[in-house]
């Protein structure tokens, strides 16, 4: 069974090895002062609401239908990493949760057929577009997956080709944290504390500007589901 952080994780693994050219600027989660590359971004509470336009899914009154809809495809996504030796591709799953309360069903495995597993673990959340930037005269959308609401949410940060279709596909960021929003318990042996504490929208909004200009961490894409051969 995997854990809903598990990429988050290997975002982390796979930014180390991103960055040996620039490991003076960012270490591993190891108590080095700098920025620091971390497995999760976290916030007290969910930074985007309905409120925000580019929130999905999100609920929609036409006529005589209404329901949840998403600018991002349900079904099943494949993470490729960047470097492979680093980190095994993995598979994220993303349901719609009913049509009168809207929420994505966002669960992981470490193989496709594992999604189907009762037992596996899920989580709440949404996809946000939160800011554009323009790299190499061309024009990016700046992504986030929300996941979590009680306790405060957890973000993966992501990057695409601004268009209007509907999304198949993103770049996964790197995640490098800022000295001073590292949240971290000392004195606790072997056992990891750190994280990203981002408590504002401006300051994740900073955040993606700052990786979107990084080499990635990988590709997200959504993979359709295998056609079924008609019995002889």
């Amino acid at each position: 069974m995997m854990s809903v952080r598990q990429i988050a994780r290997w975002i982390a693994t796979l930014s180390c090895a991103l960055l040996i050219p620039l490991a003076a600027q960012a270490q591993e989660d190891d108590g080095e002062e700098g920025p620091r590359v971390v497995s999760e971004i976290h916030s007290a509470l969910p930074l985007y609401t309905f409120d925000w336009e580019k929130f999905w899914p999100r609920s929609f009154h036409e006529q005589n239908r209404f329901g949840c809809r998403s600018r991002v495809n349900f079904g099943d996504w494949q993470f490729t990493p960047t470097n492979k030796n680093m980190a095994q591709p993995s598979w994220l799953r993303f349901r719609n949760y009913g049509v009168f309360h809207c929420a994505g069903i966002i669960s992981y495995a470490g193989e496709r057929g594992e999604l189907d597993d009762p037992q596996n673990d899920f989580e709440y959340g949404f996809f946000a577009v939160i800011d554009t930037i323009t790299i190499d005269d061309a024009d990016w959308e700046l992504w986030v997956i929300q996941e979590g609401t009680r306790t405060g949410s957890d973000y993966t940060l992501m990057t695409r080709k601004a268009s209007e279709e509907r999304i198949d596909s993103f770049q996964i960021l790197q995640q490098i944290c800022p000295q001073d929003k590292i949240l971290e318990a000392k004195n606790m042996d072997v056992w990891r504390t750190a994280y990203c504490a981002i408590n504002s929208q401006e300051d994740l909004v900073s955040l993606a500007r700052e990786m979107a200009l990084l080499p990635h961490a990988g590709i997200l894409t959504r993979i359709p589901e295998p056609e079924q051969s008609n019995p002889g």
